[in-house]
């Protein structure tokens, strides 16, 4: 058997046949939950302990087993243990309002309205999707008075972002910023 420093936390022990037989290992039930195993990896980290002078002090170890012709070879990894768990947050996705309209009159007709009636509407994209036209805003909700003369014009579309991803991918973009005050401004009085 041979224990080789890799670096400042990691070592390689060696294993050959002869060692796998002195110690009744085998590759197949290496492992904590064998409690032979369990008793000899144990005793092969107190070994490498003495030998580099590392520590399993405030240290997690990472032990992986590879075998090859000539027995197994171990691969110990010394990590430091953290106080607490990483903690991930998960971000709600954003919300967007959906319109469509089923030919072009009723959707200039819309645009032009909340256009020219200066209702503040932001970032708006608009799409050409099998034959109807969509208008897609960016956030929820949308003001009242452009949802009122939207509702009159179009209908609502539910919004998931399995739709978003097909207008996106099949749909022609009319518009991709501000489409209401772009398409707006062209159709204006």
């Amino acid at each position: 058997m041979t224990i080789e420093q890799i670096d400042s936390s990691k070592v390689l022990i060696a294993l050959c046949n002869q060692d796998m037989k002195d110690y009744e290992l085998e590759f197949d039930s290496m492992g904590f939950e064998n409690t032979h195993s369990k008793k000899i990896l144990n005793r092969f980290i107190t070994m490498v302990c003495n030998k580099t002078g590392l520590s399993t002090n405030n240290k997690k170890l990472l032990m992986e087993a590879l075998p090859h012709q000539n027995g197994c070879l171990i691969l110990v990894t010394f990590m430091e243990k953290r106080n607490s768990r990483t903690k991930y947050r998960i971000k709600k996705p954003k919300e967007n309002t959906c319109f469509c309209f089923e030919n072009t009159d009723d959707f200039l007709k819309a645009i032009s309205l909340i256009y020219n009636e200066n209702i503040y509407v932001r970032s708006s994209r608009a799409y050409l999707f099998k034959k109807e036209y969509y208008l897609v805003f960016d956030y929820h909700p949308i003001p009242q008075i452009a949802k009122r003369i939207l509702n009159e014009y179009g209908k609502r579309q539910k919004c998931t972002r399995a739709f978003l991803s097909a207008l996106k991918e099949a749909g022609k973009t009319i518009c991709d910023k501000n489409a209401v005050d772009v398409i707006g401004k062209a159709f204006s009085r």
